[in-house]
């Protein structure tokens, strides 16, 4: 892998809201249309990834479907359980280790993808450096190593403002 981009789901139904499970939280309207138009801002930063890996919890599953039709890259979404609001930053960087793919887009949740930002470039037990907002976007540059190396990290709003 040479590029990954970490992609946190958008905005979603607020933790604790009755009548949604967590696990079950979906995006909010507000959330569906700020990614949509965040779409342009992707496209002005060339983001095009030949794999999209979603956690499939429906915020993270939603997220990844209005990325991947607007990128038109639908046929390279696959749900993954590694990504699920459980998993560790440790054990993510573990299992990008491995994972196959030149560019490969990963959507997920916090507090795993904000301590990922860290932990990817600096290792395991480096505090957080900074807080991935609801569809903020990071690109690391992955040398043939394995090591990282944070190449940009935008907020949502930037991503809505950029022209392409």
């Amino acid at each position: 892998m040479r590029q990954l981009y970490v992609l946190r789901h958008g905005i979603a139904v607020e933790h604790g809201t009755p009548g949604f499970e967590d696990d079950e939280r979906p995006l909010t309207p507000k959330g569906r249309k700020r990614l949509k138009e965040q779409l342009r801002g992707l496209k002005a930063l060339d983001v095009m990834p030949d794999r999209m890996l979603a956690s499939p919890l429906p915020r993270a599953r939603e997220t990844a479907e209005i990325v991947a039709r607007g990128l038109e890259i639908e046929d390279r979404l696959e749900l993954v359980n590694e990504l699920r609001p459980q998993a560790s930053a440790t054990s993510i960087r573990r299992w990008l280790e491995v994972l196959p793919g030149e560019s490969v887009m990963i959507v997920g949740h916090n507090p795993a993808f904000s301590e990922l930002i860290s932990v990817l470039p600096l290792g395991a037990g480096t505090p957080v450096v900074a807080e991935l907002k609801k569809g903020g976007l990071a690109c690391f540059e992955v040398d043939p190593a394995g090591r990282y190396s944070l190449e940009w990290l935008v907020t949502p709003r930037v991503l809505r403002r950029l022209r392409s």
